[in-house]
């Protein structure tokens, strides 16, 4: 996370957001579109990025959401977090194939740019 925070200095705050949502989204529609070996690093990257995003993501609603309803914002930043990962467990074990991952991908950038934009009207 300490070369994480040179990189939000280097694109800004807005850039390093999209780059998160582009991470993590765009190596499950490359994996549903082409099989391939040599993609699997690119999920494991996308997977390192996924766990350092936490820090990031609660420093910024500290920053950014009003102290007076920041615990509830958690609380549903939280559980939609886990309800997102049991959605995303549930389709990928039941369409275990190309679509299920194209179909996750997609789930996961809409997710991420629908979040984006909420973000912005704050």
């Amino acid at each position: 996370s300490h070369y994480a925070y040179r990189v939000e200095g280097w694109i800004g705050e807005e850039g390093f957001v999209l780059g998160i949502v582009a991470v993590l989204s765009l190596p499950l529609l490359l994996l549903g579109s082409v099989l391939s070996l040599y993609l699997l690093p690119l999920h494991l990257f996308s997977q390192v990025v996924r766990g350092a995003t936490s820090p990031f993501v609660d420093e910024y609603m500290n920053r950014h959401v009003d102290s007076s309803v920041r615990a509830s914002a958690m609380s549903v930043k939280s559980t939609a977090h886990n309800f997102a990962n049991f959605l995303g467990l549930l389709l990928v074990s039941s369409l275990v194939n190309s679509t299920g991952l194209l179909l996750l991908g997609s789930f996961a950038i809409t997710l991420g740019l629908g979040m984006y934009l909420l973000y912005k009207k704050l």
